[in-house]
């Protein structure tokens, strides 16, 4: 089952004291833009929002989970 509580915001992984174990991201570090989702959304009841990978003019890549 996914610990909705420990992931990783950039790749989804399983994270300690906020940090992950697979890439290093730290999630309390992350600042969600005002024009973005907030990681932990869920939309449509199944898929989970996590980080903007990245952000050009009208556009933005976010890594989403169907739970």
């Amino acid at each position: 089952m996914f610990d909705f509580d420990n992931f990783c915001f950039r790749c989804m992984g399983k994270t300690e004291n906020g940090v992950c174990k697979s890439c290093g991201f730290n999630n309390g570090e992350y600042e969600t833009p005002p024009h973005h989702l907030k990681p932990k959304t869920i939309l449509n009841g199944k898929y989970l929002i996590g980080a903007a990978m990245g952000v050009s003019i009208g556009d933005a890549k976010s890594i989403c989970r169907r739970s």
